[in-house]
């Protein structure tokens, strides 16, 4: 294992059985990226099923000690990821999820990216050549693509995809952000402030497929909870900015900048352009 780049990877978990397991199995048995993987955190909740607590034991027994499991601390999705951000060790940090909406087997190619720019966040895009969607739906297809053009026109900024969730970030960005966000809104809340901090993005193209067991989320009451994160970020970061810089004259506020080995989270970040790439 290369010490300057080690992966750990967090799989908040409630109700997937096989698909957990089909999906920790994928990233320990590929035998390039196995070397690469520090750890894998199984993040379970008061709600996990007892399904799913006996198959995160199964997978401590046979991947033991790199495979674990840790009982979050906030609630709800984006509260799993923020316990599992805490107790990471690796010098970059993988989110995903144990549903299989985000593919184990790409895995691979965000690791190659993330090499290429280790200081970088890398997020994997439906919306860019070689991304798509399987399963989708048109209603939620269109609300999906409205809602990706206002985040990048509100934000300014050139990512394509906002709730994806499915990245690898350099891990002292992710510890380094004093995050607010508990629910799925976390998801939008760590790639909006960090492009507002200035950390590159860089995306790479992935294929969407819908769960296959465990119970759906309604897709249209989750937007709405988008919603005030956008706002409030927004402000935050452009609307206020601008305020005070017609209040001072035209100068803009001065902005404390991200450098994903040295961080600093300034109160008034000026904004940023994101890198962005296609394959």
């Amino acid at each position: 294992m290369n010490p300057t780049y080690c992966l750990s990877i967090l799989v908040p978990t409630i109700d997937e059985n096989a698909s957990l397991r089909e999906t920790v199995e994928a990233l320990m048995c590929d035998p390039k990226l196995n070397s690469d993987i520090l750890e894998i955190i199984l993040v379970t909740g008061i709600n996990t099923s007892d399904g799913t607590l006996r198959t995160c034991q199964e997978l401590e027994n046979v991947y033991d000690p790199r495979v674990y499991r840790i009982t979050q601390q906030l609630p709800m999705l984006g509260g799993a990821f923020r316990s599992g951000i805490a107790k990471a060790r690796g010098s970059h940090v993988v989110t995903m999820f144990a549903d299989l909406e985000s593919d184990p087997r790409l895995v691979p190619s965000l690791v190659s990216e993330s090499k290429a720019f280790p200081g970088s966040i890398i997020s994997a895009s439906r919306w860019i050549r070689g991304g798509g969607f399987r399963d989708y739906g048109l209603f939620k297809l269109i609300l999906n693509c409205l809602f990706q053009r206002v985040c990048r026109l509100a934000c300014n900024a050139i990512v394509t995809d906002f709730t994806y969730g499915f990245r690898i970030y350099p891990s002292p960005v992710l510890k380094g952000i004093p995050w607010r966000e508990t629910d799925h809104a976390f998801v939008l809340e760590a790639i909006l402030r960090t492009h507002f901090h200035r950390v590159p993005i860089r995306e790479v193209p992935a294929i969407w497929s819908p769960r296959r067991e465990g119970r759906h989320r309604p897709l249209f009451r989750q937007y709405l909870r988008y919603l005030p994160t956008v706002c409030r970020l927004f402000g935050r970061y452009r609307l206020l900015p601008s305020l005070n810089s017609r209040r001072d004259g035209g100068k803009a506020a001065e902005a404390g900048s991200v450098n994903p080995g040295c961080f600093s989270s300034g109160e008034q970040e000026t904004e940023a352009s994101s890198l962005f790439v296609r394959r």
